[in-house]
């Protein structure tokens, strides 16, 4: 095979490769959004009669499932802009940057989520008076059998006192236990989160240097457009100028012929007489 048929075999395959980088790219996007818009949705329940344990593990696994899509995504768009050495037509340019542009706002839309699942996490949620509601109910319990208890001798009635009492504590330990065990966990969430809104800020400034990069590119791909451009009417131009210069040439050439073919017949005919 010819050098020239190597070097079309290798930018067809380069082509191939880019194509295929775009649809991985323009693949992982549309599942980030999916699940950005399903992450929201489960955000908004925060704080709720529908916030419990349940719904903060689907988030958190929601959460770390779009930061590695990110990452991954990141990865992809990087491979991208530098297949080619991030050259090709102006369109296929523009085609890659529009995938840059959505994977920009996708994020933007994950790093909101974010912000606003930190700033709900620290709320109490319908599940957290749940000791306390327990708690009361048992005190209450114990306050029927009092009441009831006329016929009791004071003895029964103070032991049921110290029982109603101890009860209590223990509910009242309790509660405070879980509800210490319940901010520990919500603080290690929202750090969680500050740590991923850290990477995904420095997936932005990344992506911040890669637009700079290929806006700078895609300029000098289209100054070169206007400079071919501007040389091709120039080479036209010069063209028409050596056109016309053989034009004039053929023309003085053909008055020179002439006017030698006038003299000599004036010579003939001078020596003929």
């Amino acid at each position: 095979m010819s050098s020239a048929a190597y070097g079309a075999a290798d930018g067809a395959s380069a082509g191939d490769g880019g194509d295929a980088l775009q649809r991985k790219v323009s693949s992982l996007v549309f599942r980030m959004t999916t699940s950005v818009n399903s992450y929201k949705k489960g955000i908004a329940n925060l704080g709720s009669n529908k916030d419990d344990h349940a719904l903060r593990a689907s988030l958190k696994t929601q959460r770390e499932s779009i930061a590695q899509m990110a990452k991954e995504t990141s990865f992809a768009v990087k491979r991208l802009m530098g297949t080619d050495g991030g050259g090709g037509e102006g369109s296929a340019q523009h085609a890659r940057m529009k995938c840059v542009q959505d994977f920009h706002a996708v994020l933007k839309e994950f790093q909101r989520a974010q912000r606003l699942a930190a700033s709900k996490s620290g709320g109490g949620g319908a599940f957290a008076g749940a000791e306390s509601a327990s708690s009361a109910t048992a005190t209450d319990d114990v306050d029927a059998e009092l009441a009831g208890g006329g016929g009791y001798r004071m003895q029964e009635k103070q032991s049921l006192l110290q029982e109603s009492r101890r009860r209590e504590k223990e509910h009242t330990e309790g509660e405070m236990e879980f509800n210490d065990a319940l901010i520990q966990e919500r603080e290690r969430g929202i750090l969680e989160i500050q740590q991923q809104i850290g990477e995904v800020n420095e997936i932005f400034q990344d992506l911040a240097v890669l637009v700079n990069e290929q806006g700078s590119m895609i300029d000098d791909i289209e100054a070169n457009i206007v400079s071919t451009a501007s040389r091709t009417k120039d080479a036209q131009r010069e063209l028409s100028k050596a056109d016309a210069s053989q034009k004039a040439a053929r023309n003085r050439m053909l008055c020179l012929v002439v006017t030698i073919a006038i003299v000599l017949t004036i010579l003939l005919l001078v020596l003929l007489n």
